[in-house]
């Protein structure tokens, strides 16, 4: 985790970011342009590498939900790429979205930006679940970057 608290200095800034860094490194949790994202270390081989995760919440009943689902496969396969974002699904907490950083490329500038995606995608699917098959499939993000700890119950894994 000495690797996070580096990048959270660079990433964390104003009034507060000792306070900031303090409450992730503690919790994982922080809030990336509004969206709560979790971080996790990544574990052997990359100790120092990090998980991310974002909770989407559940598919839409019926017949929506199961074309969210077939447009989340085909967000995936549009994504796949070493290092890129995908969605999946877990029975609790339903629809997931998730990336890995891998250590040995890992920067602020990397990580602010790697983040700022997932948020977009997140937003992107709270929005429009993306029930509309026409959406473009890179989902035009326009990151911003804004990045601060809030407190949030932690729930991811």
């Amino acid at each position: 985790m000495r690797l996070l608290d580096k990048l959270l200095a660079e990433v964390c800034v104003g009034v507060d970011a000792a306070e900031a860094r303090a409450a992730i490194l503690e919790t994982g949790c922080l809030t990336v342009d509004d969206v709560p994202v979790t971080l996790m270390p990544a574990g052997e081989p990359d100790p120092d590498g990090l998980h991310a995760y974002c909770e989407l919440g559940e598919l839409p009943p019926g017949e929506a939900g199961s074309a969210a689902l077939m447009r989340l496969l085909e967000f995936n396969l549009h994504l796949f790429r070493q290092g890129a974002p995908s969605f999946g699904m877990d029975a609790e907490r339903g629809v997931i979205l998730m990336a890995r950083f891998d250590s040995r490329e890992l920067t602020a500038p990397r990580l602010l930006e790697g983040l700022t995606e997932l948020a977009g995608m997140a937003r992107a699917w709270q929005e429009t679940q993306f029930a509309d098959a026409s959406m473009p499939l890179d989902l035009g993000l326009l990151p911003t970057g804004v990045v601060r700890a809030e407190a949030t119950d932690g729930r991811m894994m």
